[in-house]
């Protein structure tokens, strides 16, 4: 069963996340496990948050230290909070077949 890898980093900007997003992204997409990244504003309005599902706890957390730390601008990560939900169920939007 997949997992939701949730990260909210309230001393990260918009501009920041799209700067280490656009650099860390092609290999996160090729990385062992990777299902989905989502990022948006922080829920209560501070900062930036990051929703990825990965096939397993593992394969997230080794791509976050491999992929993603050595890129984080300084100070980004001070108060990052983060949560694993397991057993999570993906649906995606159906696209039209061409015939």
């Amino acid at each position: 069963m997949a997992v939701l890898v949730r990260n909210v980093l309230p001393n990260m900007s918009r501009e920041q996340y799209k700067e280490l997003s656009s650099q860390v992204m092609p290999a996160v997409q090729a990385a062992s496990g990777f299902q989905v990244h989502v990022g948006f504003p922080a829920p209560d309005g501070q900062g930036w948050a990051v929703s990825e599902v990965w096939d397993t706890e593992d394969d997230g957390r080794a791509n976050f230290e491999s992929n993603v730390m050595p890129h984080f601008p300084q100070g980004a990560e001070v108060g990052m909070s983060s949560q694993v939900i397991d057993d999570v169920t993906i649906f995606v939007a159906r696209r039209p077949t061409s015939a």
